[in-house]
Protein backbone atom coordinates (compact mmCIF):
# COMPACT_ATOMS: atom_id res chain seq x y z
CA UNK A 1 0.00 0.00 0.00
CA UNK A 2 1.14 3.32 -0.64
CA UNK A 3 0.77 6.36 1.88
CA UNK A 4 0.19 10.00 1.07
CA UNK A 5 2.64 11.18 3.61
CA UNK A 6 4.97 14.72 4.16
CA UNK A 7 6.85 13.06 1.31
CA UNK A 8 4.15 14.20 -0.79
CA UNK A 9 3.99 17.35 -2.60
CA UNK A 10 0.87 19.94 -1.96
CA UNK A 11 -0.56 19.79 -5.57
CA UNK A 12 -3.20 22.75 -5.10
CA UNK A 13 -2.95 23.65 -7.90
CA UNK A 14 -1.26 21.30 -11.91
CA UNK A 15 -0.94 23.81 -14.46
CA UNK A 16 -1.33 21.72 -17.81
CA UNK A 17 1.66 23.16 -20.51
CA UNK A 18 1.31 21.67 -23.93
CA UNK A 19 4.70 19.69 -24.45
CA UNK A 20 5.02 21.37 -28.38
CA UNK A 21 5.01 25.37 -27.37
CA UNK A 22 7.67 26.32 -26.62
CA UNK A 23 6.91 29.86 -25.08
CA UNK A 24 4.30 28.29 -22.74
CA UNK A 25 6.66 26.04 -21.37
CA UNK A 26 8.93 28.98 -20.66
CA UNK A 27 6.20 31.29 -19.01
CA UNK A 28 4.86 28.80 -17.22
CA UNK A 29 6.44 29.52 -13.90
CA UNK A 30 4.57 32.84 -14.03
CA UNK A 31 1.47 31.71 -12.36
CA UNK A 32 2.71 29.62 -9.31
CA UNK A 33 1.27 26.15 -9.49
CA UNK A 34 2.69 24.08 -7.44
CA UNK A 35 2.87 21.52 -10.01
CA UNK A 36 3.79 21.84 -13.72
CA UNK A 37 2.58 19.64 -15.93
CA UNK A 38 3.95 19.10 -19.34
CA UNK A 39 1.97 17.87 -21.36
CA UNK A 40 3.14 15.23 -24.30
CA UNK A 41 -0.55 13.82 -24.53
CA UNK A 42 -3.62 15.20 -25.68
CA UNK A 43 -2.24 19.24 -26.26
CA UNK A 44 0.39 17.48 -29.35
CA UNK A 45 -0.39 16.37 -32.56
CA UNK A 46 1.25 13.06 -34.02
CA UNK A 47 3.45 14.55 -36.11
CA UNK A 48 4.85 16.83 -33.16
CA UNK A 49 5.49 14.30 -30.67
CA UNK A 50 9.01 13.68 -31.26
CA UNK A 51 9.81 17.09 -31.03
CA UNK A 52 7.38 17.99 -28.55
CA UNK A 53 9.49 15.24 -26.29
CA UNK A 54 12.70 17.03 -27.00
CA UNK A 55 11.30 20.50 -26.17
CA UNK A 56 10.09 19.44 -22.49
CA UNK A 57 13.36 16.97 -21.88
CA UNK A 58 15.08 20.18 -22.55
CA UNK A 59 12.85 22.23 -20.36
CA UNK A 60 13.23 20.00 -17.78
CA UNK A 61 17.07 19.87 -17.49
CA UNK A 62 16.85 23.83 -17.10
CA UNK A 63 15.61 22.90 -13.64
CA UNK A 64 14.64 26.55 -13.00
CA UNK A 65 10.79 25.95 -12.27
CA UNK A 66 10.51 28.71 -9.19
CA UNK A 67 9.14 25.83 -6.94
CA UNK A 68 7.02 24.26 -8.65
CA UNK A 69 7.49 20.12 -8.82
CA UNK A 70 7.99 19.55 -12.68
CA UNK A 71 5.66 16.61 -13.73
CA UNK A 72 4.96 15.15 -17.31
CA UNK A 73 2.11 13.43 -18.62
CA UNK A 74 3.51 11.11 -20.99
CA UNK A 75 1.55 9.29 -23.90
CA UNK A 76 -0.46 5.90 -22.65
CA UNK A 77 1.27 2.37 -22.51
CA UNK A 78 0.81 0.54 -25.94
CA UNK A 79 1.09 3.73 -28.14
CA UNK A 80 4.16 4.44 -30.26
CA UNK A 81 5.33 6.88 -28.43
CA UNK A 82 5.46 5.38 -24.67
CA UNK A 83 8.79 3.95 -24.60
CA UNK A 84 10.71 7.36 -25.52
CA UNK A 85 8.64 9.50 -23.81
CA UNK A 86 9.07 8.00 -20.01
CA UNK A 87 13.04 7.50 -20.76
CA UNK A 88 13.70 11.26 -22.14
CA UNK A 89 11.73 12.44 -19.15
CA UNK A 90 12.79 10.18 -16.42
CA UNK A 91 16.33 10.92 -17.28
CA UNK A 92 16.10 14.70 -17.87
CA UNK A 93 14.84 14.91 -14.30
CA UNK A 94 10.53 14.88 -14.15
CA UNK A 95 9.46 14.56 -10.64
CA UNK A 96 6.21 13.26 -11.32
CA UNK A 97 4.65 10.79 -14.11
CA UNK A 98 1.14 11.20 -14.78
CA UNK A 99 0.77 7.85 -16.48
CA UNK A 100 -3.01 8.25 -18.90
CA UNK A 101 -5.16 4.94 -19.29
CA UNK A 102 -4.09 3.33 -16.10
CA UNK A 103 -6.17 0.62 -15.50
CA UNK A 104 -4.48 -2.65 -14.82
CA UNK A 105 -2.31 -3.18 -11.84
CA UNK A 106 0.62 -5.43 -14.17
CA UNK A 107 0.97 -2.29 -15.86
CA UNK A 108 2.05 0.10 -13.27
CA UNK A 109 4.28 -2.37 -11.78
CA UNK A 110 6.21 -2.68 -15.04
CA UNK A 111 5.85 0.85 -15.60
CA UNK A 112 7.12 1.17 -11.46
CA UNK A 113 10.08 -0.95 -12.22
CA UNK A 114 11.39 0.36 -15.78
CA UNK A 115 11.30 3.61 -13.72
CA UNK A 116 13.35 1.93 -11.07
CA UNK A 117 15.96 0.64 -13.84
CA UNK A 118 16.38 4.11 -15.19
CA UNK A 119 17.13 5.29 -11.53
CA UNK A 120 19.40 2.51 -10.97
CA UNK A 121 21.62 3.09 -14.01
CA UNK A 122 22.07 6.85 -12.94
CA UNK A 123 20.45 7.75 -15.36
CA UNK A 124 18.21 10.12 -13.73
CA UNK A 125 18.57 13.77 -12.45
CA UNK A 126 15.37 14.21 -10.55
CA UNK A 127 17.49 13.35 -7.30
CA UNK A 128 14.65 11.49 -5.33
CA UNK A 129 12.35 8.73 -6.88
CA UNK A 130 10.16 9.59 -9.22
CA UNK A 131 6.21 9.18 -8.35
CA UNK A 132 3.23 8.02 -10.14
CA UNK A 133 -0.23 9.64 -10.42
CA UNK A 134 -2.42 7.16 -12.34
CA UNK A 135 -4.80 8.89 -14.43
CA UNK A 136 -7.66 6.91 -14.75
CA UNK A 137 -10.07 7.26 -17.19
CA UNK A 138 -11.50 4.15 -18.51
CA UNK A 139 -14.22 1.27 -17.46
CA UNK A 140 -11.77 -1.02 -16.59
CA UNK A 141 -9.61 1.49 -14.66
CA UNK A 142 -12.40 2.35 -12.77
CA UNK A 143 -13.37 -1.26 -11.99
CA UNK A 144 -9.93 -2.00 -10.39
CA UNK A 145 -9.11 1.26 -8.78
CA UNK A 146 -8.24 -0.49 -5.57
CA UNK A 147 -5.48 -2.34 -7.11
CA UNK A 148 -3.95 0.42 -9.11
CA UNK A 149 -3.41 2.38 -5.91
CA UNK A 150 -1.63 -0.61 -4.13
CA UNK A 151 0.84 -1.39 -7.87
CA UNK A 152 3.74 0.66 -6.33
CA UNK A 153 5.18 2.87 -3.42
CA UNK A 154 5.56 5.19 -6.66
CA UNK A 155 1.93 5.86 -6.70
CA UNK A 156 1.07 8.56 -4.53
CA UNK A 157 -2.09 9.91 -6.29
CA UNK A 158 -5.34 8.37 -8.70
CA UNK A 159 -6.59 11.42 -10.81
CA UNK A 160 -10.21 10.73 -12.67
CA UNK A 161 -10.56 11.56 -16.43
CA UNK A 162 -14.17 11.59 -16.83
CA UNK A 163 -14.49 13.01 -20.49
CA UNK A 164 -12.28 9.83 -21.66
CA UNK A 165 -14.09 7.74 -19.23
CA UNK A 166 -17.32 8.73 -20.70
CA UNK A 167 -16.28 8.49 -24.03
CA UNK A 168 -15.39 4.89 -22.97
CA UNK A 169 -18.83 3.93 -21.73
CA UNK A 170 -20.33 5.54 -24.83
CA UNK A 171 -22.27 8.41 -23.18
CA UNK A 172 -23.34 11.29 -25.08
CA UNK A 173 -22.36 13.67 -23.17
CA UNK A 174 -19.64 13.94 -20.03
CA UNK A 175 -21.16 15.34 -16.96
CA UNK A 176 -19.12 14.21 -14.10
CA UNK A 177 -21.90 15.64 -11.96
CA UNK A 178 -24.54 13.02 -12.34
CA UNK A 179 -25.06 8.93 -13.03
CA UNK A 180 -22.56 6.86 -14.00
CA UNK A 181 -19.75 9.13 -14.53
CA UNK A 182 -20.43 10.96 -10.70
CA UNK A 183 -20.76 6.87 -9.99
CA UNK A 184 -17.40 6.53 -11.05
CA UNK A 185 -15.80 9.50 -9.66
CA UNK A 186 -16.84 8.60 -6.42
CA UNK A 187 -15.18 5.32 -6.77
CA UNK A 188 -11.99 6.55 -7.25
CA UNK A 189 -11.95 8.75 -4.09
CA UNK A 190 -12.83 5.67 -1.93
CA UNK A 191 -9.84 4.04 -3.83
CA UNK A 192 -7.55 6.72 -3.61
CA UNK A 193 -8.88 6.81 0.66
CA UNK A 194 -8.75 2.92 0.85
CA UNK A 195 -4.79 3.35 -0.66
CA UNK A 196 -3.93 6.43 1.62
CA UNK A 197 -2.91 8.03 -1.81
CA UNK A 198 -4.13 11.40 -2.73
CA UNK A 199 -7.25 11.70 -5.05
CA UNK A 200 -7.10 14.45 -7.73
CA UNK A 201 -10.87 15.11 -8.47
CA UNK A 202 -11.70 15.53 -11.80
CA UNK A 203 -11.70 18.49 -13.89
CA UNK A 204 -14.37 20.94 -15.12
CA UNK A 205 -14.61 22.26 -18.63
CA UNK A 206 -17.37 25.12 -18.78
CA UNK A 207 -14.73 27.27 -17.23
CA UNK A 208 -16.71 30.42 -18.28
CA UNK A 209 -20.12 29.98 -16.12
CA UNK A 210 -18.70 30.82 -12.79
CA UNK A 211 -21.66 29.77 -10.93
CA UNK A 212 -21.84 26.48 -12.44
CA UNK A 213 -18.20 26.36 -11.62
CA UNK A 214 -18.59 27.42 -7.80
CA UNK A 215 -21.14 24.52 -7.62
CA UNK A 216 -19.29 21.80 -9.12
CA UNK A 217 -15.99 22.34 -6.91
CA UNK A 218 -18.28 22.43 -3.31
CA UNK A 219 -19.34 19.06 -5.10
CA UNK A 220 -16.05 18.09 -5.24
CA UNK A 221 -14.93 19.18 -1.89
CA UNK A 222 -17.77 17.20 -0.61
CA UNK A 223 -16.89 13.74 -2.41
CA UNK A 224 -15.88 10.92 -0.11
CA UNK A 225 -12.06 11.51 0.17
CA UNK A 226 -9.87 12.12 3.04
CA UNK A 227 -9.36 15.83 1.93
CA UNK A 228 -10.64 18.47 0.54
CA UNK A 229 -10.80 18.77 -3.03
CA UNK A 230 -11.54 22.02 -4.93
CA UNK A 231 -11.38 21.68 -9.36
CA UNK A 232 -11.36 24.10 -11.87
CA UNK A 233 -9.68 23.85 -15.08
CA UNK A 234 -8.63 26.22 -17.85
CA UNK A 235 -9.12 25.29 -21.30
CA UNK A 236 -7.61 27.18 -24.07
CA UNK A 237 -7.22 27.12 -28.08
CA UNK A 238 -4.84 24.01 -28.29
CA UNK A 239 -5.62 22.38 -25.57
CA UNK A 240 -3.55 23.66 -22.88
CA UNK A 241 -5.27 23.64 -19.41
CA UNK A 242 -4.96 25.05 -15.89
CA UNK A 243 -6.44 22.93 -12.90
CA UNK A 244 -6.32 24.30 -9.50
CA UNK A 245 -6.81 21.55 -7.43
CA UNK A 246 -6.85 23.59 -3.84
CA UNK A 247 -6.84 22.07 -0.49
CA UNK A 248 -9.45 23.47 1.71
CA UNK A 249 -11.18 21.86 5.21
CA UNK A 250 -14.60 21.01 4.54
CA UNK A 251 -17.07 23.42 6.45
CA UNK A 252 -14.52 26.40 5.32
CA UNK A 253 -16.40 29.53 4.17
CA UNK A 254 -16.10 29.80 0.20
CA UNK A 255 -13.74 32.96 0.54
CA UNK A 256 -10.98 31.21 -1.54
CA UNK A 257 -9.33 32.78 -4.82
CA UNK A 258 -7.83 30.91 -7.45
CA UNK A 259 -4.43 31.12 -8.86
CA UNK A 260 -4.27 32.67 -11.12
CA UNK A 261 -7.65 35.06 -11.54
CA UNK A 262 -9.02 34.58 -14.48
CA UNK A 263 -8.24 37.64 -16.19
CA UNK A 264 -4.62 37.70 -15.28
CA UNK A 265 -4.68 33.78 -16.68
CA UNK A 266 -6.60 35.24 -20.47
CA UNK A 267 -4.71 38.37 -20.53
CA UNK A 268 -0.81 36.95 -19.92
CA UNK A 269 -1.12 33.14 -20.95
CA UNK A 270 -3.92 33.18 -24.14
CA UNK A 271 -2.70 36.68 -25.23
CA UNK A 272 -6.60 38.09 -24.75
CA UNK A 273 -9.25 39.30 -22.44
CA UNK A 274 -11.38 36.83 -21.18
Amino acid sequence: MSSANASTPLRRSLFFVPGGEPKKLEKATSFGADTLLFDLEDSVSPPEKDRARELVAGRLRESDFAGAEPAVRVNPPGTPYFDRDLEAVVTAGASAIMLPKSERLEQLIEVASRIADLEARGETTAGKAVRLIALVETAGGIARAVSLGEASPRIDALCFGHADFSRDMGLSAADASRGVVFHARCALAIAARANGVAPIDTVYLNVRDDEASLSEIYRGRDMPDPGYVQVREYICPGCASFLEVEAVPRGCPPDFEFLPDLDTFYNEWLGHPL
